[in-house]
């Protein structure tokens, strides 16, 4: 069964490999590089899943999550 993956990470070489190992077993992935990004786009594209960095610049995955958890 293949989904609909968000990978928020700020690291290029990490965000290529997840994406090319989640593409590989048939996810649509979907990419940010911060949490401000992957907040935005978890509204937007309603992912089935979200991989979260914890450290990074402009908001970190911590409080990202948080505020995506608490968005009904």
């Amino acid at each position: 069964m293949s989904g609909k993956v968000l990978v928020v990470e700020d690291n290029e070489k990490n965000r290529i490999l997840l994406r090319d190992i989640l593409r590989y077993y048939g996810h649509e992935v979907l990419e940010a590089t911060n949490g401000t990004e992957g907040i935005e786009m978890a509204k937007k594209f309603r992912p089935d899943i979200i991989l979260m960095d914890l450290q990074m610049p402009v908001m970190d995955g911590f409080t990202a999550g948080q505020i995506i958890k608490n968005d009904p």
